[in-house]
């Protein structure tokens, strides 16, 4: 048999001879409850008997899994694979067994991560992304990656889902943005509000303006920084149209903001005549 098949694994119902698969099984079950003589099993070794039929079966996919390593340069089989559909079921099934279920024994996971078995593939990509993004914080300085990001618009789509996932965790929802996750990014500087952190960057401008000029009167359009006199023309109304918070009001407040340029020069000049 071996010498036309290759192997010695008989079918449990081989056509062309019952006889011989139940004397295979046969001889499975005598070694395994201690009952063949070991001159038998020496001369059953010789030819590469298979004991155990299901761990032959699994280190045969472990083989192929290596075999996808080697061509694909990862273990990132999908489930549907068109090119090796039993291999594609083999690893979900690995995956459920070894990190959902824990029913995986330890001799096959070490084999697996030997490897390098992707056990969450999700954990995986999140990680791969995060490290686009502090390559792109080494590049440009923060984490304000567009949304149509040219250069890699994966990267600029992952950013915006992360501060939806994170607003989501804020109002209660579950969500894949873990505590761990929040740890990573905030260890990076991540924004998780672009136009909050604009806001508090045009706020740190005006400032330092006041520091320089004694007020917060900046022309609206300021030759040395037009960003800056748009952006208090903005605030003001913004305020006189309530839609700008109470933090932010007092924020202003705080350094002497003037809400009405106009309102505040007549009082300068009543106080001049006064």
């Amino acid at each position: 048999y071996k010498d036309i098949h290759g192997d010695t694994l008989v079918p449990a119902k081989y056509p062309d001879n019952l006889q011989l698969t139940v004397w295979v099984d046969t001889q499975r079950q005598n070694r395994k409850n201690k009952k063949m003589a070991p001159g038998r099993i020496a001369k059953l070794n010789e030819i590469g008997f298979v004991w155990d039929v299901l761990e032959a079966a699994w280190e045969d996919m472990l083989q192929q899994l290596k075999q996808y390593k080697d061509k694909h340069g990862d273990t990132l089989v999908p489930k549907n694979s068109a090119e090796n559909p039993r291999l594609g079921r083999w690893v979900f099934t690995q995956r459920n067994s070894g990190r959902k279920n824990n029913s995986l024994a330890q001799e096959r996971v070490d084999k697996l991560n030997e490897v390098g078995f992707i056990w969450d593939p999700f954990e995986d990509s999140w990680n791969e992304m995060f490290q686009k993004i502090v390559e792109y914080k080494d590049k440009h300085g923060d984490t304000l990656v567009p949304h149509n990001y040219f250069d890699n618009s994966r990267l600029g789509k992952w950013v915006t889902r992360q501060r939806y996932l994170y607003k989501c965790k804020q109002n209660g929802q579950a969500t894949q943005m873990t505590d761990e996750r929040v740890d990573k990014l905030n260890e990076i500087g991540f924004v998780w509000d672009p136009l909050e952190d604009t806001w508090h960057e045009m706020f740190q401008q005006i400032v330092d303006y006041k520091d320089k000029h004694g007020d917060t009167l900046v022309p609206a359009k300021l030759p040395d920084n037009l960003q800056l006199g748009i952006w208090v023309t903005n605030q003001r109304c913004n305020g006189k149209n309530d839609k700008l918070s109470l933090e932010r009001i007092d924020k202003l407040n705080e350094i002497g903001f003037v809400w009405d340029p106009l309102e505040n020069s007549w009082n300068e000049m009543l106080q001049q005549i006064v």
